[in-house]
């Protein structure tokens, strides 16, 4: 009988948990990993732990969760400078008692330990050589900033390996990387000072033609949010392999607000006033975005990183209820649809994005006291400053290539997603590719790159929207 001496490892099989046999070792390279007669083999499909046990594995590759959620940071293709990083780490925490401290600490361990680097000039010429010397396609999600925290090579084989094993954070393979290598937007905000401010924050002007600021009438953000002018903003961005810091898809309501302390103590007290519940707040939230049927559980697996504190499904349940019986929520109906139509032929304005009722039909939505009394949250909570840099984004053009190992994995349930999404696909093509990667810290020896152009070019620099309904 071979002999376990990963505790957990162990534990499992001496419970008869299922572990099926395949090609990948989970132990190779860790402490206390099994060796005398081999490594343990595992699938490198996510086993489904519960949060006790991640912790438990964690220990026995050598990794604190403090760590593991800087980690988890650093993997999404987030290089924060170091001043900031541990704060941003507490949103990927598993367990709500983490404190900045740890988050701290834990950054410091990493650091001392080779895991994690600061970016520098001579890091980022060692990662290009590298590549360079690869003949590896990308980074598909852009090299890391300078001055902002990433991995080490020894730091992220580790987190890799073991993210292999574990449903910590990676989607089962196979999984296409997206990058948008051509797009054309119009942007819509409230005033000149709002567009401004974006153009010099966001937008570089080597890789992006700009048509505007040009002034507008009314529009409309949704059927319930309409402002009696505006200005408008086309940009025309060509770029390669910048995907994480690219604007290029359509956004719409709701908006966010602040995550964190502050943040939060400002909407306690803006709820308070209104005599809701921030599980009401955050169903209000979610309501216009989620199917019915997924609503709740959406709910409760996100409300400890939207709300700082963890929801069950039937506290969910309870607030979607309670949104309902305020009259702050309903089913649409033809009735209601029919009602909300008549309005916007009454109050004629541009709207960027379209108001498709008839696949709303059915589905959960504001009432009109329900939309006021949200947007007076919002602004609230935001303050006056933010209402002038509120925008909007339409994307009418969009060329992308998507990478992944397979052929399959580049092509799988993307042309009916994009049909629902109401994007008409131009052109397609899918070539078979040598190296490549996502992240520097993750290569792949080959796979295939689907190649998309999607919606009308021809509207440049300017496109007629649809008005009232």
């Amino acid at each position: 009988m071979r002999t376990i001496s990963c505790p957990l490892l162990a534990e499992w099989l001496s419970c008869g948990r299922e572990l099926p046999s395949s090609t990948c070792a989970l132990a190779c390279g860790f402490p206390q990993a099994a060796r005398s007669s081999g490594p343990i083999c595992l699938t490198p499909s996510r086993l489904r732990l519960t949060k006790a046990e991640r912790a438990r594995l964690l220990a026995a590759v050598g990794i604190t969760p403090a760590e593991a959620a800087l980690f988890q940071v650093i993997q999404y293709g987030i290089t924060d400078p170091p001043e900031y990083l541990p704060r941003r780490a507490l949103n990927y925490a598993f367990h709500d008692s983490a404190t900045l401290a740890e988050s701290q600490a834990a950054l410091d361990a990493c650091l001392a330990k080779g895991w994690l680097q600061v970016i520098d000039e001579r890091a980022l010429a060692e990662i290009q050589t590298t590549l360079r010397a690869d003949g590896c396609l990308g980074p598909v999600y852009g090299l890391p900033d300078l001055g902002g925290v990433d991995f080490t090579a020894a730091g992220a084989e580790r987190w890799l390996h073991f993210n292999a094993y574990s449903d910590f954070g990676y989607s089962p393979r196979p999984f296409s990387y997206t990058d948008v290598v051509h797009s054309q937007t119009a942007h819509y905000f409230t005033s000149h000072a709002g567009a401004a401010d974006y153009l010099e924050k966001y937008v570089d002007p080597e890789t992006t033609t700009i048509h505007g600021p040009v002034a507008i009438g009314p529009w409309r953000a949704d059927w319930w949010l309409t402002f009696r002018e505006g200005v408008r903003v086309d940009l025309d961005v060509r770029s390669q392999w910048e995907l994480a810091r690219h604007d290029d898809s359509d956004n719409s309501l709701p908006p966010c607000i602040g995550n964190g302390p502050r943040g939060r103590a400002d909407l306690q007290d803006a709820l308070d006033r209104r005599h809701m519940t921030r599980a009401q707040w955050h169903l209000l939230n979610l309501v216009r975005t989620d199917p019915v049927q997924e609503i709740v559980s959406r709910a409760s697996r996100t409300s400890r990183r939207k709300l700082g504190v963890e929801l069950s499904d039937e506290e969910c349940l309870n607030a979607l209820e309670g949104c309902l019986r305020n009259g702050w929520i309903r089913q649409l109906d033809r009735a209601a649809i029919a009602e909300i139509q008549a309005s916007l032929r009454l109050e004629p304005a541009e709207t960027p994005l379209p108001l498709d009722f008839a696949a709303r039909l059915g589905g959960l939505d504001y009432t009109p006291v329900g939309a006021g009394l949200y947007w007076s949250i919002v602004t609230e909570v935001n303050g006056p400053d933010w209402l002038a840099t509120f925008s909007l984004t339409h994307e009418y053009y969009r060329e992308e290539h998507r990478y992944c190992e397979s052929r399959g994995g580049c092509t799988s349930g993307v042309f009916g997603g994009l049909a629902t999404a109401g994007k008409a696909v131009r052109s397609e093509q899918c070539p078979r590719i040598g190296p490549w990667c996502a992240h520097w810290s993750e290569k792949f020896p080959s796979g295939y790159r689907l190649e998309l152009q999607l919606g009308d070019p021809s509207v440049w620099p300017g496109v007629a929207m649809s008005y009232g309904s």
